[in-house]
């Protein structure tokens, strides 16, 4: 069992990166992953049939063929990290057949993300599609800084509040949100 880190202890960015020798795991198998906050709860994460590689040179770090089964369907990603300052990053990941999670309405939707930039300031963009909602994403995360979100950009077309609770209302609705930090503490 691990523990989760305290929270102020990882508000610095990372001196260094690097590994003193190259890595190379060809092939990573994990049969169930499970996340827990506490002993005997039920898991914050779960994946199964997780599989990657994972090469690094020391500097460069690589995760490459990463899948893996999710509650909200099948996610692949790959990306890379420099481990020298500023830490240059790169990633994608796409989440398919949402069914699971929102409704057999949504066997064929997928959630498609990029994330480029540095440790100090990430670009996360995010584009999606099924059971009758579009959306796409842009967000501006500064991860070491006091309150991360420097800026966000959301637009959905067809949301129906039904899809998330059968309580709801039907109706398509649109959203349009465009939000930006005029200080280091709040957007």
């Amino acid at each position: 069992m691990l523990s989760r880190p305290d929270p102020q202890a990882n508000q610095l960015l990372p001196r260094n990166l690097s590994l003193p020798l190259s890595v190379a795991v060809y092939k990573i198998d994990i049969g169930v992953l499970r996340v827990l906050s506490k002993e005997g709860g039920a898991p914050d994460f779960a994946a199964n049939k997780l599989t990657a590689r994972l090469e690094s040179d020391g500097q460069r770090h690589q995760l490459q063929d990463l899948h893996a089964s999710l509650k909200f369907g099948e996610l692949t990603a790959s990306g890379q990290l420099d481990g020298i300052k500023p830490f240059a990053l790169q990633a994608q990941a796409s989440l398919t057949g949402l069914a699971n999670y929102i409704g057999p309405e949504a066997k064929n939707a997928h959630i498609s993300f990029t994330a480029s930039g540095n440790l100090e300031r990430l670009t996360v963009q995010a584009k999606g599609s099924g059971a009758g909602l579009s959306g796409e994403g842009e967000a501006q995360w500064l991860p070491y800084a006091t309150f991360p979100l420097a800026a966000l950009r959301l637009s959905a077309i067809g949301l129906d509040p039904r899809t998330f609770s059968p309580d709801a209302p039907k109706a398509s609705l649109t959203l349009q949100a465009d939000l930006s930090s005029i200080t280091t503490d709040s957007l």
